[in-house]
């Protein structure tokens, strides 16, 4: 190889390099985002990881370049039994938008107040009447 073809060589390498660990920065910023988030809902980020779903190139408004855009999945849950994903994109190390299931609504029965018949005998409570006008 001649001179030239070594230089390329190392440009090359040194770019592959560069979007290695801009990479990995971002996955570290995807899991501390994914953790907080996980925390702030009272959820447990399973796995303690996220994995790469997909990578786009987007633009950004005002600009000419495209950026990449990540997207990635996590798994967490709700009681510690069920597992559920999540999705998180990110450009750069800045997040784009967390998407979390909705939390199924639990079924709860009405409680069974012991209010007491104000009108039965032996009865203190004194009901509450509006002054007339």
């Amino acid at each position: 190889m001649n001179s030239l073809n070594w230089f390329w060589f190392f440009v090359l390498a040194a770019l592959a390099g560069r979007a290695w660990h801009t990479g990995l920065q971002a996955r570290e910023a995807a899991v501390r985002f994914a953790d907080q988030a996980c925390r702030l809902r009272r959820l447990q980020l399973l796995d303690q990881t996220v994995a790469l779903k997909r990578m786009r190139l987007e633009r950004e408004p005002g600009r000419r370049m495209p950026a990449l855009v990540r997207i990635y999945d996590f798994a967490f849950s709700d009681n510690g039994v069920t597992r559920q994903e999540g999705e998180l994109a990110m450009r750069g190390v800045r997040v784009l938008h967390l998407r979390l299931p909705e939390p199924d609504p639990a079924p709860c029965e009405p409680p069974q107040l012991d209010i007491p018949d104000y009108k039965q005998p032996g009865n203190v409570v004194v009901p509450f009447r509006r002054p007339q006008r």
